[in-house]
């Protein structure tokens, strides 16, 4: 089976934290959006997207509207603001793919995008495929990481760097009540066995 080498890194934290995944060509962006809800804990609540640039495609959550953000940076640049003027200048409406999209269909012409979770947190993550080979593993499979994945809702890269300091800190005046939050959160050590357990049940009629 053609399968991807695939590093997931997430953006804009220090230290780095990356995941390293294999993943079959012939998987969907559904699938490989499981897999990242499955390794990282979080529930999959929010809504989503993949974006390759240089090939300008994106795929979206199911039950996101396609909408076009120009009527709005028309009204802004109207207003003076140049920025969102040379927004519209440079913008090339993106080619939208449904979900269900396989990935070779995208990583066989671009290898890289940018997944993003929560427009409110905005979590990004660079997705890079580092090789293909020939595998008769699972459908996806995590077989090295770094990092500790951070918890959900914790306010994007810039939150959780701000509760790393104050967890460090038992004299700070929010420090009670993050230790407190955190633990009723799924913020634990990644373990690549039960990982592979947890998707091998969820990829377990593939």
């Amino acid at each position: 089976m053609r399968t991807y080498q695939l590093k997931i890194s997430l953006l804009d934290v220090k230290p780095t934290i990356w995941v390293r995944l294999q993943v079959s060509a012939e998987a969907s962006f559904v699938d490989l959006h499981k897999a990242i809800m499955t390794f990282s804990n979080w529930v999959g609540y929010h809504m989503h997207d993949f974006k390759f640039a240089k090939s300008n495609v994106e795929i979206r959550s199911p039950d996101e509207d396609d909408i076009d953000p120009t009527g709005f940076w028309q009204h802004m640049a109207e207003q003076g603001h140049t920025e969102y003027a040379e927004m519209l200048k440079n913008y090339v409406k993106p080619a939208v793919k449904k979900p269900t999209t396989k990935l070779l269909e995208c990583f066989d012409i671009e290898g890289e995008c940018i997944y993003m979770y929560d427009y409110g947190d905005g979590w990004e993550c660079k997705i890079k495929l580092e090789k293909t080979v020939e595998s008769d593993a699972a459908v996806i499979i995590l077989t090295d990481f770094s990092g500790k994945w951070p918890p959900e809702d914790c306010g994007g890269a810039g939150g959780y760097m701000d509760l790393l300091e104050t967890l460090k800190d038992p004299k700070s005046e929010d420090y009670q009540d993050m230790t407190d939050w955190i633990s009723d959160m799924k913020y634990e050590d990644i373990n690549i066995s039960e990982v592979n357990k947890k998707l091998a049940k969820v990829f377990k009629k593939r």
